[in-house]
């Protein structure tokens, strides 16, 4: 490797830790969570309340935990489990996922912040 080379990889390291460091700082605290059943919205529900929701149709099961400020897929009947092993959500944007139950829970509000990409 030459000087420049080495030059180059610090830079790009330096930008990348920058971008993180900013994302972190600038991202909020979503204020509801939004569930998506099939191409339906089936509720949305404040962050800040303690609620458990249960979905049953046509056979598949989901239960979605929103409690300290997050929200968790709990249980799911679908194949794999995906879903049940992403992380609790709270931030405004983030979501969780259950392809096969055809859920989606996202955390939206928070204000009007930049994401990564517009850095």
């Amino acid at each position: 490797m030459r000087k420049s080379d080495l030059i180059l990889l610090a830079m790009a390291l330096t930008a990348g830790a920058v971008v993180f460091v900013l994302n972190m700082v600038f991202q909020e605290t979503g204020a509801s969570v939004k569930v998506v059943s099939g191409h339906e919205v089936y509720g949305v529900y404040n962050l800040r309340a303690a609620v458990e929701i249960n979905i049953e149709e046509g056979g598949r099961i989901n239960v979605i935990v929103i409690s300290d400020g997050k929200a968790e897929m709990r249980h799911a009947n679908c194949p794999g489990g995906d879903c049940m092993r992403q992380q609790a959500i709270s931030m405004a944007g983030q979501s969780i996922v259950c392809l096969p139950n055809k859920i989606l829970v996202m955390i939206e509000g928070g204000g009007d912040k930049l994401d990564s990409v517009t850095y």
